[in-house]
C-alpha cells in the first residue's frame, strides 16, 4: 500500500473470530500504523450488512439491532469514526460470471437468470419468489417504516459514540427480491431514506458501480450528497451496461467515464475515502488488481486537480 501511496484502507472482517473484539480491532489498527497506512473503517461483514431480520422484522430483529448498537461502540472503543452498512434484503445478488478481456471471470447480474445471495465466487442460496427472503411478501411501506425504526433505535447510540454510517445501495438496484422490497434501488428511494435520518452522521455510501448498474448517473448523485457532509465513502467501480444485464468490469472498459467522477469528487471538494470496491481476479492476484486500480484512479484525480 505505501509502495502504491495509498495512505488509508478499509478492512473487512468476518463475526465471531478473535478480530470481532475491541482486542482484535485494536490489533488490525496497530499492524496497519505499523505499516504506515490508517484504518479508515473497518466493515463487519454480519452485524453491519446482513440486516435481513431488522429490515423484516422477524423475531430476531431486536437482537440484530443490539449487534449493530455493539458495533458501533465496538468501532468507538478503537477510536474510528465510521463504518458502512447494507440495509437490503436478500444482500448482493449475482447470477454468475462473464468474460472480460484476457479472460477475466467478473460478477455478471442477468435477471434472467436465477439471482444467488453474494458475490459469484463465493455463492449462496438463489433468491427468488419460489425462495423468498422471508416468510412472506414484504411491501415497500414495510420494509421502508421497519427501516425508519432501525434508524430510529440507533440514532441515539451514531450520538452517543460519533461513530458515523454509511448506507450502501441496494446491489443490483432492483425494486424487489425473493418477495421483499428494497428501497435503496432509485433516486427518489435513496433520496427518501437519506433524509428521514435525524441525524447528520448517518448518510450514504455512493457506490459508482450500483448507480451505473440502474440507478442514475453518480455524478449527479455526488452533486446533491457530497456538499450535504453526510458521504464518506465512494466506490469507485464500472459497469459494463445497465440492469437488465451488466457485468462488473476494468474502470477503463465499462460504459461510463470514470474521470467525469472523479471530476465530480473534486469540484466539490470530497474529502472522505475512495476504493477501487470488488477486485477483479487478474494476473498477479488481488495484489495486481489493487496497483492496476490504484494507479488508475491516482491517475484521475492527478488530472482532475490539475485542470
Amino acid at each position: 500500500m505505501r509502495e502504491l501511496g495509498v495512505d488509508r484502507t478499509y478492512v473487512r472482517i468476518m463475526p465471531d473470530t478473535p478480530h470481532d473484539t475491541v482486542e482484535g480491532l485494536r490489533t488490525i489498527i496497530a499492524r496497519y500504523v505499523e505499516g504506515g497506512v490508517v484504518v479508515d473503517n473497518i466493515r463487519n461483514m454480519t452485524a453491519t450488512s446482513m440486516l435481513d431480520d431488522i429490515m423484516l422484522a422477524t423475531p430476531l430483529r431486536e437482537r440484530k439491532i443490539e449487534a449493530f448498537k455493539a458495533w458501533l461502540r465496538k468501532v468507538h472503543a478503537v477510536g474510528l469514526t465510521y463504518t458502512i452498512a447494507l440495509a437490503s434484503p436478500g444482500f448482493v445478488l449475482s447470477s454468475g460470471f462473464a468474460q472480460l478481456r484476457g479472460g477475466v471471470q467478473a460478477r455478471e447480474v442477468d435477471l434472467s437468470k436465477p439471482l444467488r445471495r453474494g458475490l459469484p465466487q463465493n455463492p449462496g442460496v438463489v433468491v427468488s419468489d419460489e425462495r423468498p427472503v422471508g416468510e412472506r411478501p414484504y411491501t415497500h411501506d414495510e420494509v421502508f417504516g421497519n427501516f425508519v425504526t432501525f434508524l430510529r433505535e440507533i440514532e441515539p447510540v451514531v450520538e452517543e459514540t460519533g461513530v458515523r454510517v454509511g448506507f450502501h445501495p441496494d446491489d443490483p438496484p432492483i425494486p424487489e427480491a425473493g418477495r421483499a422490497a428494497r428501497i435503496f434501488s432509485t433516486e427518489d428511494d435513496i433520496r427518501t431514506a437519506f433524509h428521514a435520518a435525524t441525524s447528520d452522521k448517518i448518510g450514504l455510501t455512493i457506490c459508482c458501480g450500483t448507480w451505473l448498474e440502474g440507478i442514475g448517473d453518480p455524478v449527479d448523485a455526488i452533486y446533491e450528497y457530497v456538499p450535504t457532509g453526510r458521504v464518506w465513502e465512494v466506490h469507485f467501480r464500472n459497469v459494463t451496461a445497465t440492469l437488465p444485464r451488466f457485468s462488473e468490469t476494468f474502470p477503463d472498459e465499462g460504459y461510463y467515464d470514470m474521470f467525469r467522477i472523479m471530476e465530480a469528487l473534486v469540484a466539490t471538494n470530497y474529502s472522505g475515502s475512495i476504493n477501487f470496491d470488488h477486485e477483479l481476479p487478474i494476473v498477479g492476484g488481488s495484489r495486481a488488481y489493487a496497483a492496476y486500480a490504484q494507479g488508475y484512479m491516482k491517475a484521475l484525480l492527478a488530472q482532475a486537480q490539475r485542470d
